[in-house]
């Protein structure tokens, strides 16, 4: 088959579980499927190519304007972290635009990889 190379996404660096099937994703491939964050009790939606990222936990919403590139907050319009595939997105929301890093923040790493149970 080999390894299709989609986008992954990791909330505080654990992997993501189905909200329904329970089964568990490295690769978020199941677009406009809500999942949710094993451990964190978090629910992460993911819309479309480029979509919404929506941390329906939090309400905080958070719009994808390229894949593993630049994410900027729906609400505030504030610009996120620039990144590049394996950096670290932090929500400056509720910090300045310097460090951010809580449990209760949006903390987002991209990378690739392919799907499968963990």
């Amino acid at each position: 088959m080999g390894s299709v190379e989609v986008p992954v996404l990791m909330y505080a660096g654990k992997v993501l579980e189905h909200m329904v099937t329970r089964q568990r994703y490295w690769s978020i491939w199941c677009m406009g499927e809500v999942l949710e964050c094993i451990g964190m009790g978090d629910v992460l939606e993911w819309k479309d190519t480029g979509g919404v990222l929506k941390c329906l936990d939090t309400g905080e919403v958070l719009k994808c304007m390229h894949t593993g590139e630049v994410l900027e907050h729906l609400e505030t319009e504030r610009v996120l972290e620039s990144m590049d595939i394996g950096e670290v997105l932090e929500c400056m929301a509720l910090a300045p635009a310097h460090q951010l890093i809580s449990s209760s923040l949006c903390e987002l790493v991209v990378g690739r990889g392919t799907h499968g149970p963990a």
